[in-house]
């Protein structure tokens, strides 16, 4: 079977780099969606067991969390990680900071990842299917709505504060937990191939998701609200514009 996954090495340096930008101490159940994320790992990749991925064993654990273990493994004989801490916690030691700081001023890829994980609070609401189940949700009518809640998608709307770039509005969940979802102007499916970049991402309420979804409305980039550290492509808009508006 062709390989879903980055080697072990690239998995053990973006283990190293996650752990230091979360202070040193990382809950051993939060890095596994950090790090597909970071990788950008297919749906496949995220929910094939052992047994499947290698063919030979009769293990039914996720190969992934097999992969992210190894390269902890690997991490703790290089003396990076400290062996002696709590059960599912996993903390670096002073050798496992110092590299850390090094490498991050050396390859700025992983400034990248540590500045994306520190931007997304730590009550922010996460997408219902963020779990990722071997089939992923869909609310069906006419056609397939798929939520997606990736890192990348989670910092838009850190930077928007959870405000729809259309009307403003935001959901309040609680009294510290705020709600918006994060649409791709040019959708990421077949037969559109939009990219998952910043400037193809907008912060919006469900209500105007949905519309943009099915092509409901026209976008204007000048009535869209402003984020002097987000800028939207104006190539996306006239793509919705042309392609998805009022196509359905």
């Amino acid at each position: 079977m062709p390989s879903l996954f980055p080697s072990y090495k690239e998995v053990a340096t973006a283990l190293l780099f996650l752990i230091y930008s979360k202070g040193g101490t990382l809950k051993s159940s939060d890095s596994y969606e950090l790090l597909a994320d970071h990788f950008d790992l297919s749906e496949q990749a995220r929910t094939i067991t052992r047994e499947q991925y290698f063919e030979r064993d009769n293990h039914h654990e996720s190969a992934w969390h097999c992969l992210v273990q190894w390269g902890r493994r690997d991490l703790v004989k290089a003396g990076f990680i400290d062996k002696q801490a709590s059960r599912g916690v996993w903390r670096l030691t002073g050798k496992g900071k110092n590299e850390a700081s090094f490498m991050s001023a050396k390859y700025p890829d992983f400034k990248r990842l540590i500045s994306s994980v520190q931007a997304i609070p730590a009550n922010t609401p996460r997408a219902i299917d963020i779990k990722r189940p071997n089939e992923i949700n869909r609310i069906q009518y006419n056609i397939y709505r798929i939520l997606r809640d990736t890192c990348l998608a989670r910092q838009i709307k850190v930077l928007h504060k959870y405000k729809c770039q259309i009307c403003g509005q935001t959901l309040q969940l609680g009294e510290d937990m705020l709600y918006a979802e994060a649409h791709h102007i040019k959708p990421l499916g077949a037969p559109h191939n939009g990219p998952d970049i910043p400037e193809n991402i907008i912060c919006v309420c469900p209500n105007h998701h949905a519309l943009l979804d099915y092509g409901a409305i026209e976008l204007n980039e000048a009535n869209l609200s402003p984020c002097a550290e987000h800028k939207v492509g104006s190539e996306y808009i006239h793509y919705h514009n042309t392609k998805i508006s009022g196509k359905l």
